[in-house]
Parts: C-alpha cells; structure tokens; sequence
C-alpha cells in the first residue's frame, strides 16, 4: 500500500513520509541494507526529512550486533556512522550516545591508525567511515 501510495503522491514531502514508512517496515523484517536504501529515497525526495537521517543511524546502531567483527576498530565505526547520521537529523542526545561507543585515541594507536583514516565497514553497511576518537 505505501509503494502505491508514493506512486500517486505528487508532494514530495508526503512522499518522503510515506517512504521513511516503507522503510521501518522493511527494518522489522530484518532486511537492513534495503531499509536504509529506502530511508536515502526519502531523503532524496525531501533532503529536510531529518527523520530519515535518524532512522539511518538507528539502523547503524542496530547493525552493530548483526555486523560484529573481530576488528575493534571496525564495530566502533558502526558508532562513527551512526553519529555522523544523528548529527545531519540534529539529534543532540543520540550523537552523545553514540559517542560514548568511539574509539579511545589508545584503541586507535595501538592498531597503528589515526584520527581520520578510513575503515571499511563491511557486512550490509559497506561504508568506509572515517575515525574518530572518543
């Protein structure tokens, strides 16, 4: 009903509502990579839908247990994006939540990176997230 539903609309805004919806649906059955592809068309029907960004980071955060690694600063990362998510919705409290999962600047030293490399999050998410510490 919402595909139809977007379909008809001619709004943008309302599209990217129903959208966002279309996309919590597809969250509950688990499939995560095409919930945050359908989250990203609603961002791209209304760049001002801050709800999406936030459903996004929710899906990071979320993501963490189904994409563990064995590679700390690889399941931190997931926190990195998440906050980066937060931040573009303008939600203050989840970022400082977030936050709390970085990396300190010890676990980062002690597998020879730095602030601002880029770590490949495999798994559905397959980002390359750039660190950042705690």
């Amino acid at each position: 009903y919402f595909t139809k539903a977007i379909e008809l609309e001619s709004n943008d805004s309302v599209k990217s509502v129903l959208q966002l919806e279309l996309a919590k649906i597809t969250a509950t059955k688990g499939d995560y990579s095409k919930a945050r592809s359908e989250a990203l068309s609603a961002i791209e029907m209304n760049s001002n839908n801050k709800k999406a960004y936030e459903f996004i980071g929710d899906l990071y955060v979320a993501g963490a247990a189904q994409c563990n690694s064995n590679d700390v600063l690889v399941n931190k990362a997931l926190y990195i994006a998440a906050y980066n998510q937060y931040a573009k919705a303008g939600n203050s409290s989840k970022m400082a939540s977030a936050k709390e999962q970085f990396p300190t600047m010890e676990d980062i030293f002690v597998r020879n990176k730095k602030e601002g490399d880029l770590i490949k999050v495999g798994c559905w998410i397959n980002e390359n997230i750039a660190l950042k510490k705690k």
